[in-house]
């Protein structure tokens, strides 16, 4: 983890080391394929598992359930916040290295995870209703979910894109087998959410064995990991900030059942960004190992077409099916929000191409050009809210979105655009 130039992307292993070996592109494709298969089968088998829960612990105690997991989740949202996208991006800069890395963003989430543990422990001490043992299991369960999170991220780094699928669609799968194991005498929230920490820690083990075995364990050097990444912790709390802010705004000005009523339409156009973010998370390791030679502009290209294609296939579902969403997914109470799902529907399209744009950056180690890009984003994205949403509602929060999309792509082409005319920085601090 030195500030050294050894990690410039000609020292690293050719994507192409023999005539027989799949093109850069060709590996692309086949990563965002996999990743696709293997996260929309954890999220079918979240989803199931979910179902499961609510039905088991039946109305009363499926709220208090979820408002446990909700207020340990707020808190464990800090464990990782940036830091596996540095790992995916550093290591694949510098594979030689990424075991190392890998390990002081362990070390720096065992911090968080032990304050995490604190908060929760004076929760419990200042709500006796809350129960201390259920408190523990569902934030052990978190929290080794987060390390797990880890583990995948290096495995993403060095293109192991099976490997990582099967580790994803695994989580969900054990845990709705421990599940039925766990809840045949009795249905507790404990008792699932020791399931839940159980198929986490197995999880967890196999995502060791697989990803993070091998060579002597670094001493923690946590001062030198956050010089590296925290350009990567402020960029995810910014795009917090300016994702968060409409909705935000919106039950402030217009009250809570106008904000309940746009929420659900952002949740289905906020659905449709996984795809992207695969395609983000596969591509990077790409682009950083291909600087400086014909493939780069290859899978810029190939990333660049998949986006268009997926946001436009996303749109017309979003045009043509949103009502459908919407009442599976949250019941057809909320139809009435259909209009802001139609709204948005190129959201997704532009979306997808931002992450094209910002892949760009970071592989040319322009990070600190998209944290300032940002920024200037978030302030658009409140000085549009309080200037829409006061006369428009939910309406004026849907457009101010659109706007935020819009500006954010536009500022991201021109950076990409910008980065790639200028040599790439291949320090490990850019």
């Amino acid at each position: 983890m030195s500030d050294t130039p050894n990690d410039a992307p000609s020292s690293l292993a050719p994507l192409t080391s023999s005539p027989d070996a799949p093109s850069a592109v060709t590996r692309f494709i086949r990563g965002v394929a996999v990743a696709v298969v293997g996260s929309t089968s954890a999220n079918l088998l979240i989803a199931f598992g979910g179902v499961l829960i609510a039905r088991a612990l039946g109305v009363g105690r499926y709220g208090s359930y979820t408002t446990l997991m909700a207020s340990i989740g707020l808190l464990s949202n800090l464990l990782g916040l940036g830091l596996d996208t540095w790992l995916i991006h550093h290591g694949s800069r510098q594979p030689g290295g990424l075991l190392a890395s890998a390990w002081q963003v362990l070390y720096v989430k065992f911090i968080g995870a032990v304050l995490v543990i604190i908060a929760i422990a004076a929760l419990a001490w200042s709500n006796s209703n809350l129960g201390e043992v259920n408190l523990l299991l569902g934030c052990v369960a978190i929290i080794f979910d987060g390390f797990t999170r880890t583990g995948l991220a290096s495995l993403r780094a060095r293109m192991q894109n099976l490997r990582l699928a099967i580790l994803e669609a695994a989580g969900p799968a054990l845990f709705i087998a421990l599940f039925y194991l766990f809840t045949q005498n009795t249905i507790s929230i404990g008792a699932v959410l020791l399931a839940q920490a159980t198929g986490n820690a197995v999880i967890l083990a196999a995502a060791y064995s697989i990803a993070l075995r091998g060579g002597a364990r670094p001493k923690p050097r946590i001062r030198e990991l956050l010089r590296m990444a925290w350009v990567f912790i402020a960029s995810d709390m910014v795009a917090n900030i300016y994702s968060l802010i409409g909705i935000a705004v919106l039950g402030a000005i217009a009250g809570g059942a106008a904000a309940g009523l746009f929420k659900p339409a952002l949740s289905v156009i906020a659905f449709t960004y996984i795809v992207p973010n695969l395609m983000f998370s596969v591509g990077l390791p790409l682009l950083n190992r291909s600087l400086g030679d014909k493939n780069y502009g290859r899978i810029v290209a190939a990333m660049t077409s998949c986006a268009f294609a997926y946001g436009i296939a996303a749109a017309i579902a979003l045009l043509w099916k949103g009502d459908l969403l919407i009442s599976t997914i949250f019941g057809a109470q909320y139809v009435a929000a259909l209009p802001f799902v139609h709204l948005m529907s190129l959201i997704p399209l532009l979306k997808a191409v931002s992450y094209v744009c910002a892949a760009v950056m970071l592989s040319r180690g322009q990070q600190m050009v998209r944290l300032g890009l940002q920024a200037v984003v978030a302030v658009v994205s409140l000085a549009s809210s309080l200037l829409l949403i006061p006369h428009f509602a939910a309406v004026g929060a849907a457009w101010s979105q659109i706007i935020i999309e819009l500006m954010l792509l536009g500022l991201y082409a021109a950076g990409a655009l910008w980065s790639t005319r200028r040599p790439p920085l291949t320090r490990n601090a850019a």
